[in-house]
């Protein structure tokens, strides 16, 4: 029996990694098809090489007077080996070039970095160009490997689900979710079916089929709903426009498409940054509550609720402490900017930059809020029904097939009043006649044979 339920528990849970890399794909395939309001051809990538520098070779400060004032400039020439593309191991002169301006935002180049830079051969065959931002992928690459390394050692199997949902969680964002906004898709609706595909495979993933699994799901589910409808309504009433950043209109440039929703976007940047603690959340408490039930089997309906908004209240001041120092920390710059601006409070608050990102802590933290009470409430049902419905399969399967015929055709009969099987039970004196009997073998020969003459007398 264990080994037929652990087998099961294997084809299920592969069964839930093939669903999810299904929908994947029909998801990309979905979103690379074009929406209602295409996003237009997008622009051709700018060509770029990995180079490696081998040789300084001079470096020079110039001066250019601007309007009657000095600008100083710091150029640099230096050989790089390209790493990749069409010059892969051919040697080319490269040009940095460091403005006064662009001095806190630049690192000059060293022998042995890699950058990127963009070159072109001249007429004599020689490779020139200039140099571009640092390769910076392989420390990050280095860093994940890390990272994952880490979850193995410390997760064990569990890691292993971890870093697998992980990959369909970042699949369904780069290659569905974006590649659907670009393509002129609603972002909501977009966002809302992201979120849910999220949930359900990470909790399946992680947890597999269980009550846990499906209360966590449940609730999280309601959280991010809760948090979207007050994101939704919110945006109309502090009448956003969305266009917050200089990235907003770089994006409709580099697109050629002005028609993007970016209120939708706000919603989809505050349900998908709200997903993490939201699950989190949902997942404490019904693996919490999962355990108290496991001990304490009796539990009741409202102890169950009662239990879960126990342990909600000790999750809820961390997890919003944390979505709020997530937006705070991801915008400080801009806060300080506006700080440092010189205007009233309330003039700093009515920005529509600082609106946006009060408004997402603030919907996230609602949408934790809710998911507490929503969470704790559905693994009570789940667990009162489940106790319900195995007393009603525990008394169905201990009853005998055919009981309930056997029982109508004997009913007649049973009526009737209990036929005696069994003579009555003898006195004390005639118990301890026979016991005597019983203890004198020669009284017992002599009764029989005068019982025996009797018999020959009556013939």
């Amino acid at each position: 029996m264990k080994h037929t339920t652990k087998q099961k528990r294997i084809i299920l849970y592969w069964l839930v990694i093939a669903i999810s890399a299904v929908i994947l794909y029909l998801g990309y395939q979905w979103a690379v098809s074009g929406g209602d309001n295409g996003a237009g051809t997008l622009p051709a990538p700018n060509t770029q090489n990995k180079a490696r520098i081998t040789e300084i070779m001079a470096e020079d400060l110039v001066e250019t007077d601007l309007g009657g004032q000095a600008v100083y400039q710091w150029i640099c020439y230096f050989k790089a080996e390209i790493l990749d593309g069409e010059f892969q191991g051919e040697i080319a002169t490269i040009r940095q070039s460091i403005d006064e301006n662009m001095i806190p935002s630049s690192i000059p180049v060293q022998e042995g970095d890699e950058i990127y830079v963009t070159v072109n051969r001249g007429e004599d065959g020689s490779l020139t160009g200039t140099a571009g931002d640092y390769v910076r992928t392989t420390p990050l690459y280095l860093l994940v490997g890390g990272f994952l390394l880490l979850l193995l050692i410390f997760g064990r199997k569990k890691g292993v689900n971890t870093i697998i949902s992980l990959a369909f969680t970042c699949l369904a964002v780069f290659i569905v979710f974006v590649p659907a906004i670009l393509n002129g898709y609603n972002p909501m609706p977009v966002s809302i079916l992201v979120c849910i595909y999220i949930i359900f495979m990470t909790l399946l993933i992680c947890n597999g089929f269980t009550f846990k699994t499906a209360a966590s799901a449940l609730g999280c589910i309601g959280g991010v709903l809760v948090a979207g409808v007050v994101s939704y309504s919110m945006e109309y009433i502090l009448k956003l426009t969305g266009m917050v950043e200089e990235q907003s209109l770089l994006l409709t440039t580099i697109t050629e498409n002005a028609s993007f929703d970016f209120r939708g976007l706000i919603f989809a940047e505050i349900i998908i940054g709200a997903l993490g603690a939201v699950m989190d959340v949902s997942m404490d408490i019904a693996s919490a509550l999962e355990e108290l039930i496991s001990k304490v089997p009796e539990l009741g309906f409202r102890q169950i609720i009662k239990s879960g908004m126990k342990v909600g209240r000790d999750v809820m001041g961390t997890m919003a402490n944390t979505l709020i120092l997530a937006y705070a920390g991801g915008s400080l710059s801009t806060i300080m900017l506006i700080t440092v601006s010189g205007k009233d409070l309330s003039l700093i608050l009515n920005g529509e930059l600082i609106s946006v990102e009060i408004l997402k802590a603030m919907a996230g933290s609602i949408g934790i809020l809710f998911t507490i009470p929503i969470t704790a409430i559905v693994t009570a049902l789940l667990h009162t029904e489940g106790v319900h419905w195995r007393k009603r399969r525990h008394r169905r399967s201990s009853r005998p097939a055919g009981a309930e015929e056997t029982l109508q055709q004997n009913a007649p009969f049973m009526e009737q009043e209990p036929i005696a099987l069994a003579t009555a039970a003898p006195s004390l004196e005639e118990a301890t006649t026979e016991e005597k009997h019983s203890e004198s073998p020669q009284g017992d020969w002599s009764r029989f044979q005068e019982i025996m003459g009797n018999k020959e007398k009556e013939k």
